[in-house]
Order: structure tokens, then sequence, then C-alpha cells
């Protein structure tokens, strides 16, 4: 199906411009006014807009506010030459998925819309995606209060085994549990991830969201949107209920504890990956410890052979050439007193290697031991225990 695109532009000769930039597998309609457009999205119902602020009748902000109202699901870049933070905001403020400033190329107003496509299609896999994921939580929440929608929350969050299945949970709270509208979006050292209510979040949305956890108070509202900030997350509810008082009053007592729970756990989450990689280079350094003692085993256990044959055949050479010396009585007893002496040194050298050779299998036993512990605190315990063999060499 090809995707239908609305440009919406007061001057002839842009949309021109940007209709042949993207003529091939999509369909586009064109306005040069801002009723023209709203009237145009009823009908022809777009997948995305190209929408000017300035605009002869109304802004640009007003049609993105009515045509989002009447048709959630139509995504909208603005286009503009004014490139200005408050602009941005504005934009984002009136519903704009994401926001292209003049001048431009081309090639990069194509990127933006295969990133709109992909949204669209990932967005519509993601809501079954969360619907599936919330059943259990419906079935509980049709039964119970709004503590009880907290609670289940922190359940299934202390379940979460990495982040992207967390925020589905945070959403998915939020959206079935209490019909709200909210985005959040998670940074650790490794990954940033955004998602809200209808699935992936827009470029400009997570541009915002980042934006937002920067020199900010940790709770404040602007509108009808509630921000809660801690430093790996930071939770927008979109629709704070401010006509129920009393209702949004607790949804921030609620949000506050749900966002907290949501930071711990993220905190959780990655030392738990950090600890996972560092038990792992623990137990490489042991496998690489027990081979190197067990080369040191092999080499020892060559020179004390080698050691043996080299004294034995120096002994024999010594006895046979006694009689050529010319030595007295006393002194041939004498040389071999010493040549006995030395055997027997000999000898005791020859036992206390295969005593060697026992610590030697000994300290690979222990190595081998350490490589099966299961966390990294016991590693760490069992290195220290077995230390002493280890200096040994």
């Amino acid at each position: 199906m090809k995707t239908k695109i609305l440009i919406v532009d007061d001057e002839q000769e842009f949309r021109n411009l940007i209709k042949d930039g993207l003529a091939g597998d999509v369909e586009i309609m064109e306005a040069d006014s801002g009723i023209d457009a709203l009237n145009i999205v009823s009908n022809f119902h777009p997948n995305i807009i190209l929408l000017d602020i300035n605009l002869p009748d109304i802004n640009g902000y007003s049609v993105c506010l009515l045509a989002r109202e009447k048709h959630p699901e139509v995504r909208v870049v603005f286009i503009s030459g004014s490139d200005s933070l408050e602009t941005r905001q504005n934009a984002y403020a009136s519903g704009a998925d994401d926001f292209l400033p003049k001048p431009f190329r081309m090639a990069e107003l194509r990127r933006k819309i295969e990133l709109l496509q992909h949204i669209i299609s990932d967005s519509e896999r993601l809501k079954g995606s969360l619907k599936t994921a919330t059943d259990t939580a419906i079935s509980a929440i049709s039964n119970s209060g709004e503590m009880s929608t907290v609670i289940n929350f922190i359940k299934r969050a202390m379940s979460s085994p990495d982040i992207e299945s967390l925020l589905k949970v945070l959403i998915s709270t939020f959206s079935y549990g209490f019909d709200l509208n909210v985005s959040a979006q998670v940074r650790t050292q490794n990954e940033q991830k955004t998602l809200n209510s209808e699935g992936r979040s827009s470029p400009l949305e997570a541009e915002i969201l980042r934006t937002l956890s920067h020199d900010n108070p940790r709770i404040f509202e602007y509108g009808h949107r509630l921000i809660i900030n801690y430093p790996s997350i930071t939770l927008q509810i979109k629709n704070l209920p401010q006509n129920n008082p009393d209702f949004a009053a607790r949804i921030r007592d609620h949000a506050a504890i749900i966002t907290e729970a949501t930071e711990n756990r993220i905190h959780a989450i990655t030392t738990q990956q950090r600890l996972t990689l560092q038990s792992n280079n623990a137990k490489k350094a042991i496998s690489d410890m027990q081979e190197l003692v067990k080369e040191l085993e092999s080499d020892y256990k060559i020179q004390q052979s080698n050691s043996c044959l080299l004294f034995a055949s120096l002994k024999q050479q010594i006895e046979n050439s006694v009689a050529t010396l010319g030595l007295s009585h006393e002194q041939e007893l004498h040389f071999t007193k010493l040549i006995e002496e030395a055997s027997q040194t000999a000898a005791t050298l020859y036992d206390a290697g295969f005593s060697l050779n026992t610590k030697f299998s000994g300290i690979r036993a222990d190595l081998g031991s350490l490589l099966i512990k299961n966390t990294e605190e016991e590693i760490l315990i069992a290195i220290e225990d077995k230390t002493d063999n280890i200096i040994f060499f």
C-alpha cells in the first residue's frame, strides 16, 4: 500500500519541489492553506503531513492540533525557516513527530519520511505487544483500586529482565491502568530507549524528553503535561486530568512512586549486567590461570626428569674414572663418600619434587572448582581463599 503524503505550504514552487523529490511509491496531495489542509485530511486520510508553520489563514500549529485531534494516527513533520528551540517546542506541543529546518537536502527529507514509515509500522506491532503484555494487569486492575495498580507495577517491574521490557511495563501501566497518554525515556551508559502509549516515539519526542531531563526540577508541569525526572528516566504524562483535581493529585503521587521504583529497577538491571560481565571476565582469568599452572607443572616434570638423568650419568662417569685418577685408598673412600652424600641429597630433592607435583595438581583442582561458582562474590571469596597456594609459584 502506498504511503499517503499531504504537502501543506502556501508557495506553489516549494510544493512542486517537494512533490518532484518524493515522486515514486507514494501518493501525494497538496494544500496552500490551513483550512484546505484540514478538509483534505478528512477525505484523503494521509499517513504523513509535511506542514509549514506560517500559512495565510491559520498557523501550522493549529492545523496540527486539529488534524491530530480527529486523526491521532497521522504523522506530522513541520518544515520551517525558523529553527529556534521555542519553535521546536511549540511544534512538539502541537503534536508534531519531527522537525526539518529550511533549507534542507531532499535526501534528508526522504530519510525522515522513511523513518516515519517505519514508526507507523512499528507502532502497530508494538500496540499489539503492549496489549498482550498487559492482559494480566488489565484483569487485576478491573477489580482493584489505584494502589493495586501501583503495587502490580512494582511486582512486574521487579521481574523485568531488561530495559525494554521494563519500559513496556511502565507504559502499559499508565496507558491501561490509569487511561493516560504517556511517554518515557530511559538513559543508561550503554543505551537510550524512548517509548510512548502508541508504541515507538518519534525522533522529536525523544529529543524533547532528553532536553527536559537537563536542568529541570524533579517534578514539574506545563500545560496539561506532568514531567518527572530522575537521572536514568524521564516520564511525561501528556493528558494530566486537571479538570479532576483530586484524581490529578493522586496521579502525581502514583507517578512519583512508579518512576522512583523504575529508577531503582534500572540501577538493579544495569548493576546485574555489569556484575555478569565482571563475573565472566573473572571466570576467563581463572581459566587462563589454570592453563598456565598446567603448563608450569608439565615444564617442571620435564626439568625434574632431565635433572635426575643428568645426575645419574654424572655419578656413573665419576665412579668409572676413580680407578684411573691414581688416588690413595683413603682418597678413594673420601671421594666415594662425597658421591654417596650427593646421591642422598638428589634423592631427597627428587622426593620433594613429588610433593611439589601434588601441590601443582591441588592448585589446578582448586582453580577448576572456581569455574563452577555462580556469582561474582563467590568467585572473589574463592580466589582469596586460594591466594596462598597460587603465590607459592
